[in-house]
């Protein structure tokens, strides 16, 4: 899977994808201008960027990580399909999902397969143990 970096230069913030199965994989998928929030989403980085990424991940591993799914991805239906297609296998996906409101994210929250855990400062030194025990019961699992 991967990970999103924020990286802030000047005026400007970027978000970099970087694949956590090849660490020399990485792409800007946004940058944005913080004065008018003005953004620009680089599609072929999530169509051709960070498909290769899941594919690769897909491969080779049993857990996926999606750090973050937004909805900068509602229309770019190359990278959508890649992550309906993950989630509907039988790897565990560990994602974390914007609170946005978009076709893209509301789909995922609407899956019975799925499990949302909010996390906010009430719960976050607490919500490990929901985590732990998700992770239990996958690795316990008789389908593995």
């Amino acid at each position: 899977g991967y990970i999103t970096e924020k990286i802030d230069e000047g005026f400007y913030r970027r978000f970099v994808v970087k694949s956590l199965y090849d660490e020399a994989e990485e792409y800007t998928i946004i940058k944005g201008d913080i004065r008018d929030k003005s953004k620009e989403i680089y599609v072929e980085s999530f169509e051709v960027g960070l498909v290769s990424i899941l594919d690769k991940s897909f491969k080779n591993c049993d857990i996926i990580v999606m750090d973050e799914l937004g909805c900068a991805e509602d229309e770019i239906s190359t990278f959508t399909s890649k992550v309906f297609q993950i989630l509907d296998s039988s790897k565990l996906v560990l994602g974390v999902l914007k609170e946005a409101d978009c076709n893209f994210l509301n789909d995922i929250r609407s899956r019975g397969d799925v499990k949302v855990i909010s996390i906010d400062i009430e719960n976050r030194d607490h919500v490990i143990k929901d985590i732990k025990d998700i992770l239990s019961d996958f690795i316990n699992s008789p389908y593995l």
